[in-house]
């Protein structure tokens, strides 16, 4: 099983997303500095900021539904800078 790190569900091994919450699960390499990603956070720690973001839907991964993230204004600031460039390259 794996278990999502950000809201804590347990998913089946062959899931590349969190059922529950939307999540990619992917690779962490060892000693990789980790910065959490909180999806529709109750409590939000200070400094995040909401961004709306299309994520996959856990149960129909072709479809995409809108879901508020809470990252850094770094993780924001890059963000905005790939979907600009996938707006201009698209």
């Amino acid at each position: 099983m794996k278990i999502c790190r950000i809201c804590k569900t347990e998913n089946e091994e062959r899931f590349v997303y969190c059922k529950n919450c939307g999540t990619k699960f992917e690779p962490v390499r060892e000693g990789a500095p980790v910065s959490p990603v909180y999806a529709n956070a109750q409590e939000i720690p200070m400094g995040l900021v909401p961004v709306t973001m299309m994520l996959p839907n856990p149960e129909f991964p072709d479809y995409r539904t809108a879901q508020t993230v809470y990252v850094t204004p770094a993780q924001k600031a890059a963000i905005e800078y790939s979907m600009r460039n996938q707006k201009n390259n698209g």
